[in-house]
């Protein structure tokens, strides 16, 4: 018999033995913790971005005979739609055809431009026709200054040789602006705009739903002693005989913001200015706020002086000017205007919007002409989204040209 030392040694050594070969029949392998994908998203840059889509829509309604100043002693009393004023009296549209061509003159080649005007007649018919197309595509700016120049002559002589006449349907003629083909081409990668340039509130709605009572005496009768004063103040009649133009004279606010809400979804940003004494408040201030806001386009005043946002108004603690909309009362001031407008429009070739943020700030890199760079006072930051080129960098994206590129690559790697 065996001592019981040895005994124990034994059972250890058949343990041992049963371990052995219990782990020789188990293949382990490595179990990876997380996954790694990277997305990547260059582009190059060269000089600034591609110029942007704009299409003037042009008010021609008859209220732009009237004078820019009804005081003005070259003015008769009663001048204007209907009675055509003397050529000394300065007209809605003659300054507007003066601060036209000082601005197209100026900013021929700052955008690609076409002209649309509205009504279509004499009478409310809507804007069926574009008087000017924009250009024709092109993939980038190189070369295309001279056909922007002539578009842009092209426009002012329209512009110069239009006659005013009609009412204001707003709501139907930025609907049919909305439509044109060179205004939703996703795939030019530029930036589209209307610009609408009216004198007054949009009306001409047959289907607009706050009628003056005689067109549904089934509703409340007779407009005689007050009995339908409701509806009355419902239509905010914008002429003088509502009640024999029925719907077409009531205000139109309600598809006219519809319209412009529309274009913002099909990434048609509306710029709005109001000209002339008629829209510098009140409730046509209202209805082109309104339409400002809806358009993706309200004026702003980053810098928070009252200066940026123009002759009385107000910048508010949000960075928006009180005024939304931009308004100009005679030639000086639309040129002005116009003036701010395309330096807004223009694009920030230091900016990048990413497709696809980042979870978290340092899963990204930004490659500069295949060497990475490092955020910095000189270099780029990021915030919500926005890749920004600052300081001696930006300088170099802007001073670049088809000789002497940038290629920026931001890549985003995730964990998951």
């Amino acid at each position: 018999m065996l001592g019981s030392n040895a005994m124990i040694r034994a059972a250890i050594a058949a343990v041992a033995v049963v371990l052995a070969a219990g782990c020789m029949t188990y293949d382990f392998e490595p179990v990876v913790p997380l996954a790694v994908a990277q997305t990547t998203q260059t582009k190059t840059v060269i000089a600034k971005f591609l110029k942007p889509n704009v299409m003037l829509l042009v008010d021609k309604s008859g209220s732009m005979e009237a004078p820019i100043n009804p005081s003005n002693s070259n003015c008769p009393p009663g001048c204007g739609p209907g009675s055509p004023c003397p050529g000394n009296c300065p007209t809605r549209i003659s300054d507007l055809r003066s601060a036209m061509s000082t601005f197209l003159a100026q900013s021929a080649t700052d955008a690609r431009m076409g002209l649309v005007f509205y009504p279509a007649t004499a009478g409310c018919a809507p804007a069926s026709t574009v008087e000017v197309a924009l250009p024709p595509p092109t993939v980038g700016d190189d070369g295309t200054d001279a056909a922007l120049s002539a578009n842009a002559m092209q426009i002012n002589s329209r512009i110069q040789a239009v006659t005013p006449v009609g009412g204001t349907p707003t709501a139907a003629s930025m609907s049919f602006v909305g439509s044109v083909p060179g205004l939703r081409d996703s795939a030019d990668n530029r930036d589209d705009y209307i610009l609408l340039l009216t004198d007054g509130l949009p009306n001409c709605n047959e289907g607009n739903p706050n009628q003056v009572c005689t067109c549904d005496p089934g509703l409340c009768g007779s407009c005689g002693g007050g009995v339908c004063q409701a509806q009355l103040d419902r239509c905010k009649c914008t002429s003088p005989s509502c009640t024999s133009l029925c719907k077409i004279g009531c205000l139109d606010q309600d598809a006219s913001v519809a319209a412009t809400t529309t274009n913002k979804l099909s990434t048609i940003k509306t710029i709005v200015v109001g000209f002339g004494a008629d829209v510098s408040g009140g409730t046509a201030g209202e209805v082109l706020n309104a339409m400002a806001e809806a358009g993706n386009f309200p004026r702003k005043c980053p810098n928070g002086t009252n200066a940026e946002c123009g002759t009385n108004n107000t910048c508010l603690p949000s960075g928006l000017c009180e005024k939304k909309y931009y308004q100009a009362t005679d030639a000086t001031e639309l040129s002005t205007a116009l003036r701010d407008i395309f330096n807004n429009i223009k694009g920030d070739e230091c900016e990048f919007q990413l497709q696809a943020p980042p979870s978290r700030p340092e899963l990204m890199a930004v490659i500069i002409n295949g060497k990475n760079v490092t955020t910095g006072s000189n270099t780029w930051t990021y915030n919500a989204g926005v890749v920004s080129f600052v300081g001696q960098l930006c300088d170099d994206i802007k001073a670049s040209d088809t000789n002497n590129p940038v290629t920026i690559e931001i890549r985003v790697v995730e964990t998951f």
